[in-house]
This record gives structure tokens, sequence and C-alpha cells, in this order.
């Protein structure tokens, strides 16, 4: 029994005198390793190229924009990139007949690229989509920001036609209903997460009027594309809902008191 219990102990001695050695080791080769730290300079310098900080575009139908807000930028580039990995597109439309929108991407290191939008992304003179939804992705996204009723304010002006409508009855509006509309539109705020309860109420609510913004005299009489108008719906309760016909993504809610107030009844109190 001694003599096990002497083999025990060695064991175990041998054991930690084993673990030792590997941790110093370890250590030592931690210690020679070397390890590059890239500088910022050089991280910028290889980024820069693929890191857009400002996109400028005009749309024809929507008008002027930029985009310098991050979450954005970002979004349109994972779009833009994932359009670049799948190749050129194998049928090529003419740019000018293709593209509803242009414009220019502004890169980290101050460089620039052009490109065109409408059915395909064009850029450095090649088409990139083939009819695929990025495209489509692509464009709601930058559009995002001027489907606003800051945005619409601004267009209202040399839009084709205001129309107001309600309870059967339909009026255009006068230049001066016009500016007066635009105004009370520069205070509308977005509907947020601490607004559910007006979210429910839209819900359950019938519009008190609609205002229908044709931004363009159509090619053919009475007929308007779907990008070329725009509608708000007005409710009792302060809020409006603004809808562009021409992208899918649906109704955006607003807080709106004064042009809900004013314009329920079709006219400027």
């Amino acid at each position: 029994m001694k003599r096990k219990w002497i083999w025990r102990v060695l064991f175990l001695y041998a054991l930690l005198l084993l673990g030792c050695a590997a941790m110093i080791f370890w250590n030592a080769r931690a210690y020679h390793q070397v390890t590059v730290i890239e500088s910022r300079e050089e991280a910028e310098r290889r980024a820069d190229i693929s890191l857009p900080v400002r996109i400028e575009f005009q749309d024809a139908y929507l008008g002027q924009g930029v985009i310098d807000q991050e979450e954005r930028l970002q979004r349109i580039d994972e779009l833009r990139q994932k359009l670049l990995r799948r190749g050129a597109a194998r049928t090529l439309p003419a740019v000018q007949d293709d593209s509803r929108m242009t414009g220019r991407i502004v890169y980290l290191n101050g460089k620039t690229q052009e490109f065109a939008l409408g059915s395909h992304l064009w850029l450095d003179g090649a088409a990139y989509g083939d009819e695929n939804g990025d495209v489509q992705n692509l464009q709601r996204v930058i559009l995002a920001g001027l489907i606003t009723p800051q945005h619409l304010a601004e267009l209202l002006p040399d839009a084709a036609e205001v129309r107001w409508l309600s309870g059967g009855e339909s009026r255009v509006l006068t230049a001066g209903e016009r500016r007066h509309l635009a105004t009370a539109l520069q205070e509308a705020r977005p509907l947020g997460e601490s607004d559910v309860h007006l979210q429910l109420e839209v819900r359950q609510m019938t519009p008190s009027a609609h205002i229908r913004i044709h931004l363009h005299e159509p090619e053919q009489p009475g007929v308007h594309l779907p990008d070329d108008v725009l509608n708000l719906d007005l409710y009792e309760n302060g809020c409006l809902a603004l809808q562009y016909l021409g992208d899918t993504s649906g109704r955006s809610l607003w807080t709106a008191a004064d042009v809900c107030r004013q314009w329920s009844g079709g006219e400027s109190s």
C-alpha cells in the first residue's frame, strides 16, 4: 500500500511538471510572436472605394435627393454589392431608355461613380440586375427619403394637378391653396413606437378627405402613370397617410393636425 501511494504522488508530481512546462512553452511562443496592427490610414485606404458616404440623385418623377444617413447608405451598398456579384445583365437596353433616375455615389476617399437606375442598375457603362427584385429594392431605399410630407411640400407648386376629394365632392386646389397646404405639410411628424394608439385608430377610421397629387401632365389625357401619383388620406384624429403609387412599400403614417383641421373641409381656414 505504501508503495502504491508513493507511485501516485510521483505520477501527480510528473503531471504538474508537464503542465508547468507547457505553460512556459506557450508563453514564450506568444512573446516572440509578432502581431501586425493595421494603421487607421491603411484600413481607410483599403476600404474607401467600397464605402459610400453620400449619394446625390435626380429622379424623373420625385425630383432631387441626397442620401448621407449611414444606415441607408449601408443598405444601398449591400444591394449594390449583391448586384455586382451576380455579374452584368445579358440583355442591355439603351441606358437613356431604361433609367428613371441618374446620380453619383461619393466614396470615402472623395472618388465618385456615376450611376443610373431603372429596370437595371447602370455602373461604369454596364447594366446589372436583369429584372430581379434587388433593383426594385434598391430603388425603394433610394426614394424613401423623398416620400415624405416635407418633400411633397416642395413638389406642390409645380405639380400638374392637386385635387381635393371628400364625400363625393371634388375640386382642384388653386395656387394659393397649394402654398397654404405646403406650409402645413412642413410641420408633419412621422408616427413612432410611442404612437401605437394613433396607428390603431387610423386602421379603424375612414379618411375624412383625400388629396391626390398628379406630378406631371399625362401623355394620354386622363391616364396617369402610378409613378406620377401621390395620395394623402386625412383623418379626424390629426393623422395623415402618405402613399406614392410608384412604390410598393404602402402608406406611411404622420401626425399633421393643421393639415387635417384645415383641409378636412376642402379649404384652408
